[in-house]
């Protein structure tokens, strides 16, 4: 069973600072509330995901399967997005290019080098023990 606090809802975040818009997560019910990913994250959605092309001249884009991985690309442009996802197939999609309205849970947060050092080290204690 997933929890309120995993389930995330893809919706239309507008900044007043600069009239402009992106997408994010949000915690279903709390639409106010941005949801923050670290990259490596993997996420499984409800259903396969849908991206919009074609300024909304083309169909929607279906993607062949429902888990991807959070990551971020073109960190040398400083005015573009950065957030996507990477699904199994190596196809990276933009956050916001994707549809909104779809919803996704936390399949596994990424591990972090202090955190391996952390199990060695809890693993050597026990062994010496």
């Amino acid at each position: 069973m997933t929890s309120v606090w995993n389930l995330w809802h893809l919706g239309r975040h507008e900044w007043a600072t600069d009239n402009s818009f992106t997408r994010g997560f949000a915690a279903v019910g709390e639409p106010e509330v941005a949801v923050c990913l670290l990259p490596g994250t993997e996420l499984a959605f409800q259903k396969p995901v849908e991206c919009k092309r074609g300024f909304g001249v083309l169909p929607n884009l279906v993607i062949a399967g429902s888990v991807a991985r959070f990551r971020q690309i073109n960190l040398d442009k400083p005015r573009t997005h950065h957030d996507a996802l990477e699904f199994p197939n190596g196809q990276v999609v933009l956050l916001h290019n994707l549809v909104e309205g779809q919803h996704t849970s936390v399949l596994q947060l990424p591990v972090k080098k202090h955190d391996l050092y952390a199990a060695d080290k809890v693993r050597m204690q026990n062994a010496a023990a």
